[in-house]
């Protein structure tokens, strides 16, 4: 739907954009520019900025929060039409699923364990190293900040799926580079598949409307960031290899706080454009 269009006619837009400004007017003293630095990790558990929708409380997940929502209806609701109860998390029920889903863009479990074990970072001793330590702690708050957050067609658990092809966003983009190329795909193949907008939309449009530049060559094609195949990424492979996944990790945190703090600052300007 037309941007201003929805904006103007969806209730749900309004709902949420109320609820943004409250939470900028009391909880960040009305300063918006502290929205992109602010973790979500901090919202006050049980308030109405951190409910999950339809869900049970201790299923709490930052990107599926009542504040991170809001900014998604602000920011994309018009890209897929958003109505209320549109945006949760995918369930083989098809009464429980939902067709859209937030997720973060750089994932922090898949180089570095869950927090607040971090079991792969022990593992390769990065917290005997005091540099890298630091580095993965300061990657540990930035990851729940808005700049790593998007909203993603989640049809067939396109989520789950991505966790399982290891987890990195320009890999991703590469899967879907791919599948656009094959015009004889066959829904059902891959969660991609079964997604159209992912295959539809140009990846310029794409780039665009979710400040994706850095995923992209000058051309709009999804670039390798890391140089590194599916599996040099592996967990079996980089567990085997400890200067490699040193390398890694280096240029993983480095290129995702840039990444983070690019599109934090753009999802700021936009916002700015509306409240």
């Amino acid at each position: 739907m037309e941007k201003e269009r929805y904006r103007s006619s969806s209730s749900y837009f309004a709902k949420s954009k109320e609820l943004l400004n409250v939470f900028i007017e009391y909880q960040l003293g009305g300063r918006i520019e502290t929205l992109k630095t602010f973790c979500l990790d901090d919202l006050n558990w049980g308030s109405k900025f951190c409910n999950p929708e339809e869900e049970t409380i201790w299923s709490f997940d930052c990107d599926n929060t009542a504040l991170i929502r809001a900014i998604y209806v602000v920011l994309w609701g018009h890209v897929f039409n958003i109505k209320e109860g549109d945006i949760g998390a995918w369930s083989s029920d098809t009464k429980k699923s939902h067709p859209y889903r937030g997720d973060t863009v750089n994932s922090f479990n898949s180089l570095f364990g869950e927090q607040p074990y971090l079991h792969r970072a022990k593992n390769h001793g990065l917290d005997c190293d005091i540099r890298r330590w630091k580095d993965v702690l300061s990657f540990a708050w930035q990851y729940h900040t808005i700049g790593n957050f998007i909203l993603l067609p989640n049809k067939g658990n396109l989520n789950c799926e991505r966790g399982r092809k290891g987890d990195y966003f320009d890999l991703l983009l590469m899967d879907i580079a791919e599948y656009k190329k094959d015009i004889d795909y066959k829904d059902g193949v891959s969660a991609i598949t079964e997604n159209p907008y992912l295959l539809k939309t140009s990846f310029e449009e794409l780039k665009d409307n979710f400040f994706l530049d850095p995923y992209f060559d000058d051309d709009n094609n999804p670039i390798n960031l890391y140089g590194l195949t599916r599996k040099e990424r592996g967990v079996r492979f980089l567990n085997q290899k400890k200067e490699s996944y040193l390398e890694f990790v280096d240029k993983y945190v480095k290129k995702s706080e840039e990444i983070i703090a690019f599109r934090g600052q753009k999802m700021v300007e936009e916002l700015k454009k509306v409240l």
